[in-house]
Parts: C-alpha cells; structure tokens; sequence
C-alpha cells in the first residue's frame, strides 16, 4: 500500500493518487497510521463536488 506523511503536500502527490485504486495511507516519523487518502474523495474535491466522510 503506498503511504505519504502527514507533511507531504496533496500536489506532490495529485498525480499518483490519480492513478491507483489503492488508497494511500497517512504515517507519522514513526510509521504510525494517521489516516487514509481515497482517490475518489481527492478527485471530488478538486472536481468542486462536496465530499462527505
């Protein structure tokens, strides 16, 4: 599963999240899990569409 920091900004990261179906996971320096990005939810949102989770 790719994964990302909580630091790296969404443009650095558009591209490949377009993509994959596989969502990216959100770790801290110690590799713990702080949240997941979705690809359908980025894409809505910067399609304009309101995002609900």
């Amino acid at each position: 599963m790719p994964k990302t920091h909580a630091d790296t900004p969404i443009n650095d990261l558009i591209n490949d999240i377009s993509k994959t179906p596989i969502p990216y996971i959100v770790v801290d320096d110690d590799d713990h899990l702080l949240g997941i990005i979705l690809r359908g939810t980025v894409l809505a949102a910067i399609s304009g569409e309101e995002v609900s989770v």
